[in-house]
């Protein structure tokens, strides 16, 4: 995993369902709320700047990256861990 940190992040409507969840179903919406309120953060897309990467790995620190976080990891956030 490389620490990103995050100076840019898309919001989408699947980020905004899942913040607001009036969207939603009714019967998603605690479930949004929840996830959101026990710390996941929303978001997929992000650009920044590498903070860490692993030995070996093609990133270095400084280096200006973008991309997409997995589900529920969240690019609604200063660092983030990108795989």
């Amino acid at each position: 995993e490389v620490l990103v940190r995050v100076r840019a992040c898309g919001v989408n409507p699947v980020d905004a369902k899942e913040v607001v969840g009036d969207k939603l179903p009714g019967f998603l919406r605690p479930i949004a709320r929840r996830l959101v309120t026990n710390g996941k953060t929303c978001g997929f897309d992000l650009s920044g700047v590498v903070e860490s990467a692993p030995a070996g790995s093609t990133f270095r620190p400084g280096d200006e990256v973008f991309g997409a976080v997995p589900p529920l990891r969240g690019s609604f956030c200063e660092l983030a861990r990108v795989p």
